[in-house]
């Protein structure tokens, strides 16, 4: 298995016309094109760090507002504080999730089934 690279273009890049773009950017992999579909105002992603209710009592919930706000894309963590489902109610951007697996398979399938339930693109 190869590593996939990304990188954020500017929407005029991808076939649109630079007064067209309104300052967005599109976010693609190298190896397998866009990763989020449509345009993102901020071509960065809020990495996957877990137990932020340790800094902020509304955790991965105010991190996720925050992220929207920016118009960025947040990558959830495997070990956030909050459940997946109540971090993209609060989400106004994409959401990705990190995975880390489970004890089983099982547990991880529940993981990825919830996270593209929610939405998640990655």
């Amino acid at each position: 298995m190869t590593a996939s690279m990304g990188c954020a273009l500017p929407a005029y890049t991808n076939g649109a016309a630079a007064s067209d773009s309104g300052g967005r950017y599109t976010v693609v992999g190298v190896d397998h094109g866009p990763v989020i579909a449509g345009a993102v105002r901020m071509p960065i992603v809020v990495a996957p760090t877990g137990t932020h209710s340790l800094v902020h009592s509304d955790g991965e919930v105010a991190t996720a507002r925050g992220a929207g706000a920016a118009g960025a894309t947040m990558c959830v963590s495997t070990s956030s504080s909050y459940p997946i489902e109540k971090i993209a109610a609060a989400a106004k951007a994409p959401l990705w999730f990190q995975l880390y697996t489970g004890p089983t398979l099982e547990a991880t399938r529940e993981k990825v089934e919830k996270a593209v339930g929610v939405g998640c693109k990655m």
